[in-house]
């Protein structure tokens, strides 16, 4: 069974810095990769602070 993962990341957020999360991130996306499942994970940055955007999740 492949686990399919999403995270939303709004700019304006000030939990954690947008580098952070993307590099946090980016060891997921290796790891997918790594089991070729690589299009089952996938990251979106919007306009906006701690919330729920929806948009490229619904998409996704």
């Amino acid at each position: 069974m492949n686990r399919t993962f999403m995270v939303e990341r709004g700019h304006l957020d000030t939990v954690r810095r947008n580098r952070w999360v993307a590099h946090e991130y980016e060891k997921v996306h290796w790891l997918y990769a790594q089991l070729g499942i690589a299009g089952h994970t996938e990251i979106e940055f919007f306009q906006s602070g701690h919330s729920i955007n929806g948009e490229g999740t619904f998409e996704f």
